[in-house]
């Protein structure tokens, strides 16, 4: 499994699970607020709204 940092541009999970591990919790949170923003964005552009409907919706086309 990969994660998504830009449209077009994919880490494999080992080598972030890697960059996660040498992390401290407080730079993992920072991480964290920064991509969960990034997910909004996201639903915004597809969907024109962000709600749990929405961002469900999104979920279930790209799986």
């Amino acid at each position: 499994m990969y994660m998504l940092l830009k449209p077009d541009f994919y880490i494999p999970r080992p080598t972030m699970s890697l960059v996660l591990s040498r992390l401290t919790e407080e730079e993992i949170s920072e991480l964290a607020i920064i991509m969960a923003k990034r997910v909004i964005d996201i639903g915004f552009l597809l969907r024109g709204q962000f709600t749990l409907s929405s961002f469900l919706n999104i979920l279930e086309n790209w799986s």
